[in-house]
């Protein structure tokens, strides 16, 4: 057995991933960051920069569909009670 040093894991990648959860716009920017610097210095860690992109992306999606839904309802709700129509 032979011990070959490995690559040092970014930092910035497991810090995307951890934001990706907290702060969805700033986990996706931290992974797209961690990639680029994997792919240049051949560090370890590029798993974990796609999960930051991936999540962080997709919670995005998700908080504005949610966000423009609630604001939809809303307008619905207040153009319901203005019109006087019963329930």
């Amino acid at each position: 057995m032979t011990n070959t040093p490995t690559a040092p894991a970014n930092p910035v990648a497991t810090a995307a991933l951890i934001f990706a959860f907290l702060v969805p716009p700033i986990g996706l920017a931290l992974g797209i960051v961690a990639a680029d610097e994997i792919r240049r210095t051949a560090q370890r860690g590029r798993g974990l920069a796609v999960a930051g992109i991936v999540v962080g992306a997709s919670l995005c999606v998700l908080v504005s569909v949610a966000f423009v839904g609630s604001l939809l309802l809303g307008a619905l709700i207040i153009a319901a009670l203005q019109s006087g129509a019963p329930y």
